[in-house]
């Protein structure tokens, strides 16, 4: 049999509510059972208060004669600055809250890339809206209940609209509280660590073979053929040549300018080599940064045919004009007809460039970053460049003094490529 003098139990089904014990008997009922209940409820109305504390109105009523309604008036005073009202729920208008024009403040003196800066203050608001809190209330006293967020978004139990996943949760958390200068000592405790997410390192070692690279450019090229496109064939070829040769992505490549090319001396000259400058990505938080890259080679034979197939024309676009969404769309037609599955139709390259390089120079990191375009290699390392496990035997056998193959790797984009470059293919050096 239930026991009628037990303390009775309310709760609120909402996620930032508190659980309230009162005495089982009417007459015991508080002053701070009916404080807890008008922060509980959000409402001074004794009829409400007394069904929810399951007593009279009166009792309620004389209750709150006792409290001073300065204690009331703080109650509301403190939800009102912790708590997103309805128009500060979307964004435009969340982005003007004091704390957040503080935050962009913040960020900016960090001189953190505009993409990043967005992507931060998108999570951020998107972690208030399901929190309903206001971005100033989450402070230490608020670590808890982010750290059980978190855990729920991580077992998949929760959604966040605009926040995909725990990694850009806990980077979200993690910059709105060391910008507004609290430790992210006491986030770490709580399981809201700055590392990296499961999925970071897993493409490390995606790369287009050889062989697949052979039947790509053949592929690519009857693709065109059957389009009436055949006029296009050496920018597509130089295209891909490039994206491999350079490492660049795509989207930086898409901009290259043919007047930013310098040749070093006659284009005849297998000696002779091209600077170009690209303005492509740094460190994701640092924006981005200038590269020299260098035209070398088959690629050089590549860049050059291009230019000729269009009258060597001085200024413009080297690529003519394809977008990175044209070339996805153009690589993946390719991939599908050759039955490969590529993961980032553009970004494919970027790493087989990589494996590719950093083979042919003996895992040499740093100037393969150099060449390619890292400045830290630490993400070389994480996110491109991985050893296999295949080099790592190598290495150990020829250390320990076991015979192996010799064997010189070349930094080829297909076997049959050649250095020279063909007198009809000159370019004039003025």
């Amino acid at each position: 049999m239930e026991n009628q003098n037990a303390p009775k139990i309310l709760e609120n089904e909402s996620p930032k509510s508190e659980t309230i014990i009162i005495g089982g008997r009417k007459e015991r009922i508080t002053t701070d059972d009916v404080l807890k209940a008008i922060r509980h409820y959000l409402t001074t109305s004794p009829s409400e208060l007394a069904e929810k504390l399951e007593c009279t109105r009166m009792t309620v009523y004389r209750k709150m004669q006792e409290i001073p309604q300065d204690q009331i008036d703080q109650i509301f005073k403190d939800l009102a600055e912790s708590e997103l009202k309805p128009f500060e729920m979307e964004w435009e208008t969340f982005r003007q809250l004091p704390e957040m024009q503080e935050l962009d403040v913040s960020l900016s003196r960090a001189q953190v890339s505009p993409a990043y800066k967005q992507e931060m203050q998108r999570c951020v608001f998107s972690v208030c809206k399901y929190l309903k809190k206001r971005p100033k209330s989450l402070d230490q006293n608020s670590v808890d209940l982010l750290a059980d967020t978190w855990l729920q978004l991580k077992q998949k139990k929760i959604k966040i609209e605009g926040c995909n996943n725990e990694e850009m949760f806990r980077k979200a958390v993690r910059v709105l509280f060391l910008y507004r200068g609290i430790s992210g000592k006491i986030l770490t405790a709580k399981g809201i660590t700055g590392e990296h997410g499961e999925g970071y390192g897993k493409r490390a070692l995606d790369k287009i073979t050889i062989q697949e690279r052979e039947e790509f450019l053949k592929t690519l090229r009857q693709q065109l053929i059957s389009e009436g496109l055949e006029k296009e064939i050496p920018i597509w070829e130089s295209l891909v040549y490039w994206l491999f040769h350079t490492g660049t992505r795509i989207t930086a490549s898409s901009q290259v300018r043919i007047e930013e090319i310098s040749w070093t001396g006659d284009t005849n000259d297998i000696q002779t080599i091209g600077k170009i400058l690209v303005v492509d990505k740094g460190r994701h938080k640092k924006g981005r940064q200038k590269w020299r890259k260098l035209i070398v080679g088959s690629l050089k034979m590549k860049i050059i045919a291009n230019l000729q197939s269009r009258g060597n024309p001085k200024e413009g676009l080297l690529f003519n004009g394809i977008t990175p969404d044209k070339s996805a769309d153009r690589f993946n037609a390719v991939y599908k007809i050759m039955g490969l599955k590529v993961h980032q139709a553009n970004h494919i390259w970027r790493h087989t460039a990589s494996q590719e390089l950093l083979d042919a120079t003996d895992w040499n990191y740093e100037i393969v970053g150099s060449i390619l375009g890292w400045s830290n290699t630490n993400i070389l390392k994480e996110c491109y460049g991985k050893m296999g496990e295949s080099i790592r035997e190598r290495a150990l056998k020829k250390a320990m003094g076991i015979p192996i193959k010799e064997e010189t790797k070349l930094f080829q984009f297909t076997r049959d490529d050649q250095p020279l470059i063909p007198s009809q293919l000159s370019l004039s050096t003025s």
